[in-house]
């Protein structure tokens, strides 16, 4: 009956720690993880996250093409982005 215990407790442990976590205010939205957390601010368009080893920052103007196809260029006001030829603000 321990083992059975046990097993479940370590079952369910192992999915929480998977687990991702979102939140957003008015002025900030985030995520916390497994990996880490990250935050983005909605007036100034900055992005923080704990893993500083990655870069955070993308210049106005920088476009990126995926390998399926898909295409992405920061705007240079705050929070937006084109998608696909779409603008998106966020």
């Amino acid at each position: 009956m321990l083992r059975i215990v046990l097993a479940s407790l370590l079952v369910l442990a192992a999915q929480q720690a998977g687990a991702v976590e979102c939140g957003s205010t008015v002025n900030r939205a985030g995520c916390v993880g497994p990996n880490g957390a990250a935050t983005y601010n909605k007036n100034t368009g900055q992005v923080h996250t704990t893993r500083p080893y990655y870069p955070n920052q993308v210049a106005p103007g920088t476009h990126v093409q995926g390998w399926r196809g898909n295409s992405a260029t920061k705007a240079v006001q705050p929070g937006c982005a084109y998608v696909n030829g779409r603008r998106v603000c966020s």
